[in-house]
């Protein structure tokens, strides 16, 4: 066979997958509205008590319009699942505590903790004075 005849049959191959590939997606069974809010609180990290702010009526009844709201998803893809509607981009990420940085000891601070350790261990903090000194 020719280059031309193989392209071609690779061609007609491939779209015959995305054709059977579409074909399955109609046919599958359908998330649940509860699936796809846990599918938007798994990928962006939701916690539990994220959550509850969308709870009403003693926690019993879910706000989903809200929640779709807050999260910037379609209220169609989340009702009806719609899979053109489905937000393939995640939210942007949340800004991250930074850790709290411990400041160091004065000079007075250091020289209680040194007067408070046993004269044994002098010769051990002064080596490891010089060894960061060194470094």
């Amino acid at each position: 066979m020719s280059d031309d005849a193989n392209s071609t049959l690779a061609g007609v191959d491939a779209a015959e997958r995305l054709f059977q590939r579409h074909v399955n997606i109609r046919k599958a069974p359908r998330a649940s509205l509860k699936t796809r809010v846990a599918l938007i609180v798994q990928q962006r990290g939701i916690t539990k008590k994220q959550l509850e702010k969308f709870y009403c009526l003693r926690g019993k009844r879910f706000d989903y319009v809200a929640f779709a709201k807050n999260q910037k998803v379609s209220l169609d893809w989340l009702i009806d699942g719609t899979l053109a509607l489905h937000p393939r981009v995640p939210a942007p990420p949340r800004e991250k505590k930074q850790p709290r940085q411990k400041t160091a000891p004065t000079v007075e601070e250091f020289l209680r903790l040194v007067a408070q350790l046993p004269p044994e261990d002098y010769p051990a903090l002064l080596a490891q004075m010089r060894h960061l000194a060194n470094a």
